[in-house]
């Protein structure tokens, strides 16, 4: 059950470790590998002591000094943990709170390839592709703005409409034959 639970965390930090990489998360350049040469590799869960030096290994990968800012602080529930298996659900549960933070909306997703997209347009490079489909608050934002616009547009035709219909019916002055008269003696003419 322990051992279950020690082997358990492996899948999930290599999860974590490609998240805080590819999600450009580290504070300077090489801050995990540096991270990983203190604390060295993966202590081995064959047995009880090698599953709770895992679980106070996972502490230290996740909240490591000086801080990554992007798990839960687990390390003093680990230290004042009694119980073996207790430790390996505390470390499970700040790797998955981790990994659940780590991991990118749709939204972002789809942000990153319109940006992926934008900057090989502008380097007159080629197309990555269609890419994520647009969440769907945007397209549902992006519509509302379309008809907001339309909507405004139309309510400015009106007006002007409008008011040159109120200036035809008061008496405008027209130049004809260089003198000014009143539409109504200009209609007569």
């Amino acid at each position: 059950m322990i051992t279950d639970a020690a082997t358990a965390l492996e899948p999930l930090v290599v999860e974590w470790q490609a998240l805080v990489v590819e999600g450009g998360w580290q504070r300077f350049s090489g801050q995990l590998g540096r991270c990983l040469a203190d604390i060295g590799p993966m202590p081995h869960a064959s047995d009880r002591s090698g599953a709770v030096e895992r679980a106070l290994w996972v502490g230290a990968l996740i909240n490591p000094l000086p801080g990554l800012g992007v798990a839960p602080e687990i390390r003093p529930g680990l230290l004042a943990c009694t119980d073996d298996l207790e430790m390996l659900r505390i470390a499970e549960r700040g790797l998955r709170e981790s990994i659940s933070f780590l991991t990118p909306s749709p939204t972002t997703v789809w942000l990153r390839h319109q940006l992926r997209r934008f900057k090989c347009f502008a380097a007159g490079g080629a197309d990555p592709g269609q890419g994520p489909v647009m969440p769907e608050w945007i397209s549902a934002a992006l519509s509302r703005s379309w008809y907001f616009l339309l909507c405004g547009v139309a309510l400015s035709l009106v007006a002007i409409c409008v008011k040159a219909s109120l200036e035809s019916s008061t008496e405008v002055q027209v130049e004809l034959e260089g003198k000014a008269v009143s539409d109504q003696q200009a209609g007569e003419l």
